[in-house]
């Protein structure tokens, strides 16, 4: 009885805030049919060229002296490159097809189109705002690619999802592709939609209620909220409150690094199992990009020695919310790696049993 209740709510909002959702629905389809599938869907027939033809095996092949060096997976430094280039969740797939499920969350990766173009140049608008956020995003994950996880053996390929996109002719080659496009767009609406209905029931100001002692701007918690859930709206909310460009770089590199739910139901398309673990790594990722993209802000972008150049008392305001954001990603990565060490002191055979 118990675990119908969360569904039978759900609907029951649903049904209570049609019209809202329906809102919600028709921008997550306008993005993806605008902006997702022109990005995407080349560089999926691109990654299934390369498996199909074995181009990927011959990277691997090339690369596995410096994997070697680096004590990692032969298939893990192609997967992070592609993945790297590609975008969201093209990272996950080559994964799951050279050998490196265990590697999935850290490989799948923001597109330096979409962090130049959409975030950094079309959001944000700040001079040097695209070349931070791409050192924030790609230097969190070199970082965090050498760190060993419990629980690696939990994820797995979805072998369904590798057989058809790589068997038959180009024609299927094609199809496949394009449904899998329908897919994720189907995940960034489904995202988009429970982010709304959290923002109308209050979740966002409660949020926003919460931070204020902090000392967070109004607003950021809930812009925060709504890109856990699907990240390119809420870099969009946070762009849209008129932060000090040094903070608003800082919560979109969390963001994008963390890529919500959204991204996650997309990478359950080619990887299974792991869902906390992966959780973990991309928290980390993320309050790992934040950090380095607020204080490797003064040395990138034109508007954070402005940002400093203010009167006394909106100085402080200032170094109060950055203390609060740089503490948040601390308890953040903190409380990621205590989670992890805690995982990893289970005996393998109880680490997914259920209690009681």
């Amino acid at each position: 009885m118990l675990r119908a209740l969360p569904p039978l709510l759900l609907a029951v909002c649903l049904l209570l805030l049609a019209e809202d959702c329906a809102h919600a629905a028709a921008e997550a389809f306008a993005l993806w049919w605008s902006s997702v599938l022109p990005a995407l869907f080349p560089f999926y027939l691109c990654t299934s060229l390369l498996l199909r033809s074995g181009a990927a095996q011959s990277l691997v092949r090339l690369l596995r002296p410096v994997s070697r060096l680096l004590r990692l997976p032969h298939g893990v430094l192609p997967c992070l490159l592609l993945g790297g280039v590609a975008g969201y969740p093209t990272g996950a797939r080559l994964c799951a097809s050279l050998g490196a499920a265990q590697y999935g969350a850290r490989c799948s990766l923001c597109s330096p189109m979409f962090l130049i173009a959409l975030v950094g140049g079309g959001l944000l608008r700040g001079g040097g705002s695209a070349p931070l956020l791409c050192l924030a995003h790609y230097g969190a994950a070199l970082l965090l690619l050498p760190l060993r996880c419990a629980g690696s053996d939990d994820v797995q390929p979805v072998p369904e999802a590798e057989a058809g996109a790589c068997a038959g002719g180009a024609l299927r080659m094609v199809g496949d592709g394009m449904a899998a496009m329908v897919q994720i767009g189907g995940c960034i609406a489904g995202a988009s939609v429970l982010a709304a209905l959290l923002r109308h029931l209050g979740l966002h100001a409660a949020l926003d209620a919460l931070a204020k002692p902090l000392g967070l701007p109004a607003g950021l918690m809930g812009a925060l909220a709504q890109g856990m859930l699907e990240f390119t709206g809420g870099c969009a909310a946070v762009a849209a409150l008129g932060l000090p460009l040094r903070m608003a770089a800082a919560a979109c590199a969390f963001l994008v690094s963390f890529g919500g739910l959204s991204v996650f139901l997309q990478t359950r398309l080619f990887l299974s199992g792991g869902a906390g673990r992966y959780f973990l790594l991309k928290l980390l990722h993320g309050a790992l990009a934040a950090a380095i993209a607020y204080l490797c802000a003064p040395l990138l972008l034109a508007d954070a020695a402005a940002v400093m150049a203010q009167p006394a008392q909106e100085y402080a305001l200032n170094a109060l919310s950055g203390a609060s954001l740089l503490f948040a990603c601390a308890v953040t990565v903190i409380a990621a790696y205590l989670g992890a060490l805690a995982l990893s002191a289970l005996p393998a055979r109880d680490r997914g049993r259920p209690e009681g």
